[in-house]
């Protein structure tokens, strides 16, 4: 029998889930140097998935969509700053909360803030695999961008955004309509797939939702 080869760098990551049972499948094997196409090896981990006790099977699932929430300037002051507007939830809380909602639809999800508009500029680039240490690849399916302040202000954020042809969802926790003048002009809203304002964080948990039901539905 060939020798089976290891190939270190995966087509993507692939975790498989029932209840707290979680199967993880970080490389891919392959004879001959036959390398399993995609669909092939999702087959297999379908398969994989079937094997596993039909008690948990009802909620099974297969990861294969990853979510990056970005929050811009001062959004590290949640639960301090305003809290008559912003809430008294941390930003902690707020990630922590999101990422436990995107596991429980079998999604991965990462987080970054920064205030400072250019760092933020090179986190979209990294998501779609540019920058210093890019690979050219895509790392990220879709982002949940609350970009606080440079809403109104950033033509950089908005070119970086359609420059990585990742969709996004703008978020924002307070209804910005409703306040000063100036924090009606979005640079953004015209090129988000969807707009959540008003909700206070609960609009994060709305987000996680409409991005899973979309990668669901492979769009």
């Amino acid at each position: 029998m060939a020798e089976a080869t290891r190939l270190h760098q995966p087509l993507r990551e692939h975790v498989l889930t029932k209840n707290h049972c979680r199967i993880t499948v970080d490389s891919i094997f392959f004879l001959d140097k036959h390398t399993i196409s995609q669909s092939l090896l999702e087959l297999s981990l379908r398969t994989l998935l079937q094997s596993l006790p039909t008690s948990l099977s009802h909620q099974s699932t297969i990861v294969m969509g990853s979510i990056l929430i970005i929050n811009g300037p001062n959004l590290n002051l949640l639960g301090t700053r305003e809290p008559a507007i912003y809430g008294s939830e941390t930003l902690k809380d707020v990630e922590n909360n999101a990422v436990a909602l995107a596991e429980s639809h079998g999604l991965t999800l990462q987080t970054f803030q920064s205030n400072h508009e250019g760092a933020i500029i090179d986190r979209i680039h990294a998501a779609a695999g540019f920058g210093p240490q890019g690979d050219g690849k895509k790392h990220i399916d879709w982002i949940i961008i609350n970009p606080g302040a440079l809403t109104h202000t950033s033509v950089g954020l908005r070119d970086a955004l359609v420059g990585v042809s990742i969709p996004f969802v703008e978020c924002h926790i307070s209804n910005v309509h409703a306040r000063e003048e100036f924090r009606h002009k979005s640079f953004l809203s015209d090129k988000a797939v969807a707009v959540i304002a008003g909700l206070g964080t609960f609009g994060y948990e709305a987000a996680v939702n409409f991005v899973a039901k979309k990668i669901k539905a492979g769009k």
